[in-house]
Protein backbone atom coordinates (compact mmCIF):
# COMPACT_ATOMS: atom_id res chain seq x y z
CA UNK A 1 0.00 0.00 0.00
CA UNK A 2 1.40 3.16 -0.61
CA UNK A 3 1.03 6.29 1.42
CA UNK A 4 1.26 9.75 -0.64
CA UNK A 5 1.94 7.96 -3.24
CA UNK A 6 5.36 7.15 -1.80
CA UNK A 7 6.52 2.66 -1.93
CA UNK A 8 8.15 2.45 0.87
CA UNK A 9 8.83 -0.32 3.19
CA UNK A 10 9.09 1.18 6.20
CA UNK A 11 6.25 3.30 5.95
CA UNK A 12 4.19 0.11 4.67
CA UNK A 13 4.67 -1.68 7.88
CA UNK A 14 4.03 1.22 9.91
CA UNK A 15 0.72 1.94 8.26
CA UNK A 16 -0.45 -1.82 7.68
CA UNK A 17 0.74 -3.26 11.64
CA UNK A 18 0.96 -1.05 14.58
CA UNK A 19 5.17 -1.34 15.66
CA UNK A 20 5.65 -0.21 19.66
CA UNK A 21 7.11 2.68 20.27
CA UNK A 22 11.00 2.83 22.02
CA UNK A 23 10.84 6.25 22.50
CA UNK A 24 7.72 7.94 24.45
CA UNK A 25 5.36 10.05 22.74
CA UNK A 26 5.71 13.70 22.77
CA UNK A 27 2.57 15.50 23.08
CA UNK A 28 2.28 19.06 21.49
CA UNK A 29 0.39 21.56 22.14
CA UNK A 30 -3.47 20.07 21.45
CA UNK A 31 -2.82 16.98 23.43
CA UNK A 32 -1.86 19.37 26.57
CA UNK A 33 -4.72 20.39 28.79
CA UNK A 34 -5.28 24.20 29.10
CA UNK A 35 -6.43 24.26 32.33
CA UNK A 36 -3.55 25.18 34.93
CA UNK A 37 -0.76 26.15 32.15
CA UNK A 38 0.37 29.35 31.71
CA UNK A 39 0.70 30.48 28.18
CA UNK A 40 3.19 32.07 26.18
CA UNK A 41 3.02 34.96 24.27
CA UNK A 42 3.03 32.86 20.79
CA UNK A 43 -0.23 30.91 22.08
CA UNK A 44 -3.39 33.34 22.75
CA UNK A 45 -6.35 31.87 24.06
CA UNK A 46 -9.26 31.48 20.97
CA UNK A 47 -12.53 30.99 22.02
CA UNK A 48 -13.63 29.45 18.37
CA UNK A 49 -15.94 30.51 15.36
CA UNK A 50 -19.14 29.38 16.43
CA UNK A 51 -18.87 28.51 20.05
CA UNK A 52 -20.85 30.72 22.61
CA UNK A 53 -19.32 31.42 26.22
CA UNK A 54 -21.32 33.36 28.83
CA UNK A 55 -19.59 34.53 31.70
CA UNK A 56 -16.02 36.66 32.89
CA UNK A 57 -12.38 36.20 31.10
CA UNK A 58 -9.42 37.29 33.26
CA UNK A 59 -6.19 36.33 32.90
CA UNK A 60 -2.88 36.98 31.96
CA UNK A 61 -2.31 35.77 28.41
CA UNK A 62 -4.14 37.16 25.03
CA UNK A 63 -7.21 36.06 24.36
CA UNK A 64 -9.00 36.22 20.60
CA UNK A 65 -12.45 35.69 19.97
CA UNK A 66 -14.07 34.37 17.32
CA UNK A 67 -17.22 32.97 18.78
CA UNK A 68 -19.69 34.62 20.52
CA UNK A 69 -18.78 36.31 24.56
CA UNK A 70 -22.15 37.62 26.18
CA UNK A 71 -19.75 38.92 29.80
CA UNK A 72 -16.64 40.89 30.35
CA UNK A 73 -12.84 40.12 29.52
CA UNK A 74 -10.48 41.41 32.12
CA UNK A 75 -6.96 40.64 31.14
CA UNK A 76 -3.66 42.39 31.33
CA UNK A 77 -2.75 41.15 27.76
CA UNK A 78 -4.07 41.87 24.55
CA UNK A 79 -7.82 40.87 23.34
CA UNK A 80 -8.80 40.23 19.78
CA UNK A 81 -12.33 40.21 18.56
CA UNK A 82 -11.78 38.43 15.55
CA UNK A 83 -14.30 39.44 12.08
CA UNK A 84 -17.01 37.12 12.58
CA UNK A 85 -16.37 37.33 16.44
CA UNK A 86 -18.84 39.11 18.65
CA UNK A 87 -18.47 40.50 22.39
CA UNK A 88 -21.60 42.21 24.27
CA UNK A 89 -20.14 43.41 27.65
CA UNK A 90 -16.96 45.02 28.71
CA UNK A 91 -13.51 44.73 27.80
CA UNK A 92 -10.31 45.82 29.65
CA UNK A 93 -6.89 44.87 28.03
CA UNK A 94 -3.81 46.43 27.38
CA UNK A 95 -4.42 46.55 23.70
CA UNK A 96 -7.74 45.85 22.02
CA UNK A 97 -8.33 45.62 18.44
CA UNK A 98 -11.88 44.85 17.24
CA UNK A 99 -12.62 43.21 14.09
CA UNK A 100 -16.02 42.08 14.92
CA UNK A 101 -18.75 43.19 17.11
CA UNK A 102 -18.31 44.75 20.63
CA UNK A 103 -21.34 46.09 22.63
CA UNK A 104 -20.04 47.46 25.77
CA UNK A 105 -17.35 49.73 27.20
CA UNK A 106 -13.80 49.16 26.37
CA UNK A 107 -10.53 50.01 28.00
CA UNK A 108 -7.24 49.75 27.35
CA UNK A 109 -3.89 50.87 28.89
CA UNK A 110 -1.97 51.36 25.86
CA UNK A 111 -4.60 51.31 22.73
CA UNK A 112 -7.91 50.36 20.99
CA UNK A 113 -8.22 49.65 17.58
CA UNK A 114 -11.06 49.88 15.18
CA UNK A 115 -10.58 47.49 12.03
CA UNK A 116 -12.63 48.35 8.55
CA UNK A 117 -14.80 45.61 9.48
CA UNK A 118 -15.11 46.44 13.41
CA UNK A 119 -18.51 48.05 15.22
CA UNK A 120 -18.34 49.22 18.72
CA UNK A 121 -21.15 50.69 20.71
CA UNK A 122 -19.84 51.57 23.75
CA UNK A 123 -17.18 54.05 25.89
CA UNK A 124 -13.64 53.60 25.33
CA UNK A 125 -10.78 54.84 27.81
CA UNK A 126 -7.57 54.82 26.68
CA UNK A 127 -4.64 56.66 26.39
CA UNK A 128 -4.65 56.14 22.42
CA UNK A 129 -7.43 55.44 19.84
CA UNK A 130 -7.28 54.16 16.09
CA UNK A 131 -10.38 54.16 14.14
CA UNK A 132 -10.11 52.74 10.49
CA UNK A 133 -11.70 53.69 7.57
CA UNK A 134 -14.89 51.73 7.32
CA UNK A 135 -15.20 51.09 11.03
CA UNK A 136 -18.13 51.76 12.82
CA UNK A 137 -18.07 53.43 16.47
CA UNK A 138 -20.98 54.82 18.38
CA UNK A 139 -19.99 55.92 21.70
CA UNK A 140 -17.68 58.41 23.72
CA UNK A 141 -13.71 58.74 23.86
CA UNK A 142 -11.98 59.34 27.05
CA UNK A 143 -7.99 60.07 26.40
CA UNK A 144 -6.28 59.46 29.22
CA UNK A 145 -2.53 60.58 28.21
CA UNK A 146 0.03 57.91 28.13
CA UNK A 147 1.09 58.39 32.34
CA UNK A 148 4.39 59.56 32.02
CA UNK A 149 3.41 62.16 34.80
CA UNK A 150 3.05 65.49 32.65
Amino acid sequence: MALFGRESEGLQASSSTPQPQSQPRREGPADRPSAGRVQGPGEPTRLGAGARFEGRITGDTDVTVEGSLDGEIRLRRDVTVAQGGSVKGSIEARRVRIAGTVEGNVQGQDVVEILPSGRLIGDVVSPSMVIADGAFFKGSVEMTGTGGGR
